[in-house]
């Protein structure tokens, strides 16, 4: 599954709970690819891997 911003406009509590569903599924066996944008410290806690954006030089 690909999730674009799941979270946005959540409270914490709200994005908590759909990071737990999209967990559940990959407990499941399903692979789950999300790009979430300033993430609390609870969410990002969540995540199993997490790849920093390209740097960027002008």
């Amino acid at each position: 599954m690909f999730c674009d911003e799941p979270t946005s406009g959540l409270d914490s509590f709200a994005a908590c709970r759909v990071l737990e569903a999209l967990r559940n599924m990959t407990n499941n066996g399903h692979t789950v690819l999300t790009t979430i944008h300033q993430p609390s410290s609870g969410v990002f806690a969540m995540l199993d891997e997490y790849e920093p954006p390209p740097s960027t030089t002008f």
